[in-house]
Formats: structure tokens, sequence, C-alpha cells
């Protein structure tokens, strides 16, 4: 099997495993089977886009669905350890996007 076909074929399980849900488990294997496609792809696309751009570490391409941050309340997403600058949050107790910069959360 060739490098393409064997990575369309992770990304096809990948993206069905992400679909299903899981336990703590399974959510472990999803993260280290993203991790080994992006590592051996320098991207990862998931939809019909199998090649992402080269300026994209990850592409989704829907035209019906959307992707979902995590959601925390605000105590939550203030006891994040280190945050780093760009991370975002849905936060549930305040029911907006914020993200993290210059050592603040700042709602978007």
């Amino acid at each position: 099997m060739d490098k393409t076909k064997e990575l369309e074929n992770r990304i096809k399980v990948l993206e069905t495993l992400v679909l299903n849900g899981g336990s703590n488990q399974f959510q472990n294997n999803v993260y280290n089977a993203f991790c080994k496609a992006v590592e051996t792809t320098k991207g990862v696309g998931i939809g019909k886009i199998f090649s992402p751009s080269s300026s994209a570490i990850f592409n989704v391409d829907s035209s019906s669905k959307g992707v979902v941050f995590p959601r925390m309340t605000t105590a939550q997403k203030n006891a994040i350890s280190n945050p780093i600058d760009g991370l975002i949050v849905f936060d549930t107790s305040l029911a907006s996007y914020y993200y993290y910069k210059s050592a603040a959360w700042h709602a978007f």
C-alpha cells in the first residue's frame, strides 16, 4: 500500500473514532492516532481534504458540521495551569468563547 493510501485510511479511521465518541482510553487512542498522522504528514485533513494546505497543521472540511472547542466553567478555565497564548475555550458560565493572550483571558 502506498503512503498516500495508508494515510487516507488512517485519517478515515480517525474521523470515524472522533465522530463516535467514547471513553478516556478511546480518547487517548484518538489523540495518539491524530499525533501519528500529524507526525507522518506534517498536517491532517478531515473530511474530503487529505492533503491540507502547507500552512495548516489541521484542516477540516464540512458543509454540514462544525468544530466544538473544549467547554468548561469559568472556574475550570481559570484553573488551567500555564495556558499558552492562543488557547481557545468555550466558557459555559459566561456563554462565550475566550482566548488566552498576554497573561489574561479575553472574550471573542
